[in-house]
């Protein structure tokens, strides 16, 4: 049983060393793309680039979620264009929902038709 519990504590350190590096990865390309701007602005940018990859905040947690909202939009819309493999991007993007505001969305969009927004924003289902 010790071998198994080494092997989990093993991949547990390899899933965080790689997670360490690609939130270094991300901060490095934000410094890249950054660099031609002046510095006032390049320093703002990269740090919210960072308070976004920390998760700490309010608002990076929001933006993590809005993030996930999108890619399970896409992969509603995918789905319902006939790719059935889209199901397993939408259960993806659901389980990594944090807030529950950005669950209750998830609800919704999950509960009506691809179109059913733009709808009810025409006003075609209030006949």
């Amino acid at each position: 049983m010790a071998g198994r519990t080494g092997r989990v504590a093993e991949a547990a350190l390899l899933l965080a060393q790689l997670a360490d590096q690609t939130r270094t990865a991300v901060l490095i390309e934000a410094a890249d793309q950054t660099a031609g701007m002046p510095e006032v602005l390049a320093s703002a940018v990269r740090e919210l680039v960072a308070e976004y990859e920390a998760k700490e905040s309010p608002e990076a947690v929001c933006a993590r979620d809005a993030d996930k909202l999108e890619c399970l939009l896409q992969g509603i819309e995918y789905k319902a264009q006939g790719y059935e493999n889209a199901q397993r991007w939408i259960d993806n993007s659901r389980n990594r929902l944090v807030t529950g505001t950005a669950n209750r969305l998830a609800d919704e969009l999950l509960a009506q038709g691809t179109i059913d927004w733009l709808r009810t924003a025409l006003g075609e289902d209030e006949k």
